[in-house]
């Protein structure tokens, strides 16, 4: 591979490998490979400025490396640094002609003609129905639970969503993309019309997630109904009753998912030993931030550089984070009376006793209250990895704070 050597005897071509992400600013640039996840940085006023020259959508990638730039050792050093990482080629401009390139394309600017669409219902892709409130268990953070993961409905609304209700949302749904229902409540197995909301939602062509706490499947007496189910998520709460769990182990299907709502650091070990002793469980951890835990959702949660390293970043998903929330995108919260938001903790787009589903999908188009909520304001808008972290969820709404990250403030500007 031809690198730069001490004696520069032609101009070159600096040719970007098609592959490298940059993201700069007047003080530091970043080129990340997407493919490999390999990322370089620099401080150097002449590096930044001729890589941000080569990145410009008219050079496609490629600049010009004349002799006298070649003067500058520590210009050199980044160059031939980029060759040996493979970010980037260089060729003699004595004897060839410019060449070409095919560097990536991201587009920062939001599209609205979505907004003006009559398919609106095609960009519904995940539905969560709250079909009652009501729960006998009295979890320690119960209000806390629902505004941070698919949990519960406790203090978001009441009552007890009807049968016409739901199959008049199945009508209107119909048409759509939908890849998942959540099924939330409440204890969801004290809905009146429980046994018929599930044989309306066998006929659902999408897939049915159902969510209850473990000791409300516990004093559960329809077994039968359990089987019936689809996907049963199961909910977790400590202090763990490890007698009722185990019930609940016996007595639910093998595809049901077990989600332990942790909030200290010592609850994992209790999770690892149950899974040891029931070691046919599939399980997921759900960090849950309780107002005084900041310490133990900085060690668990918060993103470190290695963190965002840790694993090569693809094209696609840098695309995404740049124009839309992957955490809210397409999905749509009904509650029992009607009230729709596009994020529990969102404000209210509206009411299916007013307003259709077709057109709760457009006010979010033109609101934006969830859907396209990205990492633009500060600190993250001033960040080199802005758009390769995760976009904002619901732990930075509950949390209030924009980044959750431990990022040296020399990495932020």
């Amino acid at each position: 591979m031809s690198k730069i050597t001490d004696n520069v005897i032609c101009d070159y071509w600096f040719v970007l490998k098609p592959n490298i992400y940059v993201t700069s600013n007047a003080e530091r640039i970043l080129l990340y490979d997407m493919g490999r996840g390999l990322h370089l940085e620099s401080e150097e006023k002449d590096c930044i400025s001729f890589i941000q020259t080569v990145y410009e959508s008219q050079n496609l990638g490629v600049g010009f490396l004349s002799r006298s730039m070649l003067t500058n050792d520590k210009f050199v050093f980044f160059v031939n640094r980029v060759i040996d990482l493979q970010m980037a080629d260089i060729i003699s401009a004595d004897t060839n002609d410019k060449p070409a390139s095919l560097l990536p394309v991201f587009n920062l600017k939001r599209n609205n003609t979505c907004s003006q669409s009559t398919n609106l219902i095609y960009y519904l892709t995940s539905l969560t129905l709250y079909i009652n409130t009501d729960c006998s268990q009295k979890c320690k953070f119960c209000d806390l639970y629902c505004k941070q993961t698919t949990c519960c409905a406790n203090k978001l609304s009441e009552g007890e969503m009807s049968l016409d209700f739901l199959k008049d949302i199945m009508r209107q749904t119909s048409a759509s993309p939908l890849a998942k229902i959540n099924i939330v409540g409440g204890n969801i197995l004290e809905h009146k019309q429980f046994s018929s909301f599930v044989e309306v939602l066998k006929k659902a062509n999408t897939s049915v997630h159902y969510w209850l706490n473990y000791k409300n499947i516990e004093s559960a007496n329809d077994d039968n109904l359990l089987k019936q189910m689809q996907h049963q998520n199961i909910l977790v709460d400590f202090p763990i009753d490890e007698a009722k769990l185990e019930k609940v182990i016996k007595k639910s299907n093998q595809k049901a998912i077990y989600y332990f709502l942790v909030d200290e650091e010592s609850q994992y070990q209790q999770v690892g030993a149950i899974a040891d002793r029931f070691n046919n469980i599939n399980y997921k951890t759900i960090p849950i931030y309780n107002n005084y835990n900041i310490d133990f959702f900085k060690k668990k949660v918060f993103l470190s550089k290695e963190d965002i390293f840790s694993a090569p970043i693809s094209r696609n998903k840098i695309s995404c984070n740049q124009s839309f929330n992957s955490n809210y995108y397409g999905s749509l919260y009904i509650f029992p009376d009607g009230t729709a938001k596009a994020n529990p903790n969102a404000e209210k787009l509206g009411n299916l006793n007013a307003n259709s589903i077709a057109e709760l999908l457009r006010l979010e188009m033109e609101r934006n209250t969830s859907w396209i909520k990205l990492r633009n304001n500060e600190p993250c808008n001033k960040c080199l990895y802005q758009y390769l972290c995760p976009p904002p969820s619901n732990y930075e709404i509950i949390i209030g704070k924009s980044n959750l990250c431990s990022l040296k403030t020399e990495t932020m500007y």
